[in-house]
């Protein structure tokens, strides 16, 4: 039994040139009888990081980041260039565990390996915040009293982005 390429290269439809190795003929997995080849140089679609939103803000450091990818592929997440792990994506779904993330922004990426071997683009980044520690409470400076401003200015200072409220206590 042979193979022949009549003296040229094996190409897929992209015409990237094919390695093929075969086992000799008789041997544990060799190709006995007729078989069907296939040659997958084609990359799946990037995968798609679900979860948690873009831009979100976390009050938790354990937190899931979930997707979906080519069904069977091999989906490898980072958090910026640390690699976090990798996994089969199960009828196209993936989901990584993250526990005891560290304070602050973490980038989130994701990239699919198919059986061949192909690895697809990188996904969009997912960017997060994560923020455990409630903030200090806020100052506020000191208010003339008494006032005959019956709409006072307030000033004083809090934690970056946070939200101050002030209310009125007493008559």
């Amino acid at each position: 039994a042979s193979l022949s390429a009549a003296g040229g290269t094996i190409k897929d439809a992209a015409n990237n040139v094919a390695n093929l190795t075969l086992m000799a003929p008789g041997a544990a997995g060799s190709l006995r009888a007729n078989k069907t080849i296939i040659l997958d140089t084609t990359a799946p679609t990037a995968p798609v990081i679900a979860a948690p939103a873009n831009n979100a803000y976390l009050t938790t450091a354990s937190y899931n980041v979930s997707g979906t990818a080519e069904a069977g592929s091999t989906v490898t997440l980072k958090d910026g260039a640390t690699t976090i792990g990798s996994q089969t994506a199960t009828g196209g779904a993936w989901s990584f565990a993250i526990v005891s993330a560290a304070e602050g922004a973490h980038s989130y990426t994701a990239t699919a390996t198919d059986s061949a071997g192909n690895i697809s683009a990188v996904s969009a980044i997912t960017a997060i915040t994560v923020d455990t520690v409630p903030p200090n409470a806020p100052t506020i400076a000191a208010l003339t009293s008494p006032t005959n401003n019956a709409t006072p200015t307030f000033t004083g200072t809090a934690e970056a982005d946070a939200t101050v409220k002030v209310y009125y206590a007493g008559s």
